[in-house]
């Protein structure tokens, strides 16, 4: 039985997600706090006309900001006081 493993990225297309993204990614950011750029390629709109962009986007982060992080992947509440 082998595990299938589910990759989601915010704003970032979902070809990239499939083809650029590895397991391996996900890993080396957690361990090395070092995020990740790719570049996705978009159709856009403006004023009635359009337009192909191209944009780096920050892909993976460790950054965390709905709660304090104790270490890499243990986090608390903010205002959390252990007696």
């Amino acid at each position: 039985m082998e595990i299938e493993n589910k990759k989601t990225l915010k704003g970032v297309s979902k070809t990239v997600v499939k083809n650029e993204i590895k397991h391996d990614d996900y890993v080396n950011v957690l361990d090395k706090g070092k995020s990740q750029a790719r570049d996705v390629v978009a159709i856009r709109s403006y004023n009635h006309q359009l337009f192909t962009v191209q944009q780096k986007k920050i892909a993976l982060t460790s950054y965390y900001d709905k709660m304090n992080l104790i270490d890499n992947l243990n986090c608390v509440p903010f205002g959390y006081n252990p007696k």
